[in-house]
Formats: C-alpha cells, sequence, structure tokens
C-alpha cells in the first residue's frame, strides 16, 4: 500500500463520522425507524468499510492509482 498523507485519512474519517452522525440522529429522531435499527446501523458500517479507501484516494491525487488485477 501506498503511503497516504495523513490529513487524507483524517479528512476522509471525519467525512464518514459526519455522515453517521447524520444517519443515527435520523434513525433515533424518527420513531417508525426502530425496527430498522438492526438492518440500517450493520449497513452503515459496511458502507463505511467500502467507502473510507475511495474517500481517502479523493483527497490525495498526488497518489498513483491502484494496479488492476489481471
Amino acid at each position: 500500500m501506498q503511503d497516504v498523507p495523513p490529513y487524507a485519512r483524517l479528512i476522509a474519517l471525519m467525512i464518514e463520522g459526519a455522515g453517521f452522525l447524520l444517519a443515527a440522529t435520523v434513525i433515533t429522531a424518527f420513531p417508525v425507524l426502530d425496527n430498522a435499527k438492526v438492518l440500517l446501523l450493520p449497513l452503515m458500517l459496511l458502507v463505511a468499510w467500502v467507502a473510507l479507501p475511495m474517500l481517502t484516494r479523493l483527497f490525495t491525487p498526488r497518489i498513483r492509482p491502484l494496479p488492476r488485477r489481471r
């Protein structure tokens, strides 16, 4: 893995944290979504796991693209 500047990971984590906070606020604010917590919270973790490398690359344009698998 290439070295990425620490600020890129920090910005990516801040964006994901803000998204989690917004989603958790919406889920807890509406009583209709109480049953959806079981599905939505793990789904948010899955999205974060997939999105973190992409967000990190978004904030570090100097880094070469990842090599393609053959």
